[in-house]
């Protein structure tokens, strides 16, 4: 799925996956948090879901700059890329309340309801 900002100031690309529980599920957000280390900067955001992290990708040669956040609600991750970060200084909280939504989404669904958590 994709988030497009308003105007031309970047965009949220989101992957799912859903682990058979929460220790392997846990495991994997570990392993995406080591990986997202490599040559990344840590950016300080309030715990989303059972736990979270964010980074700061630099420029690469073929991408512009991109800030990645990865959260865990049960059994299943959201990983949240916003694509030219640059473009709105306010990328990073933009992401955070993508983030938040996107949590409250799964609860409720690892709850048996209907994911109606929207962006406000």
């Amino acid at each position: 799925m994709q988030y497009k900002a308003p105007g031309d100031s970047g965009s949220v690309d989101w992957y799912l996956a859903a682990y058979p529980d929460r220790q392997v599920a846990g495991r994997a957000f570990e392993n995406r948090k080591t990986a997202g280390a490599s040559g990344a900067r840590e950016v300080a955001m309030p715990r989303v879901g059972d736990e979270s992290v964010a980074y700061a990708e630099p420029r690469a040669a073929y991408a512009e700059p991109s800030i990645v956040m990865t959260v865990r609600v049960g059994t299943v991750i959201a990983a949240m890329t916003y694509q030219d970060a640059e473009k709105n200084p306010d990328s990073a909280q933009v992401l955070l309340s993508l983030a938040r939504v996107q949590a409250k989404r799964l609860q409720q669904a690892a709850l048996g309801e209907v994911p109606t958590a929207a962006a406000g």
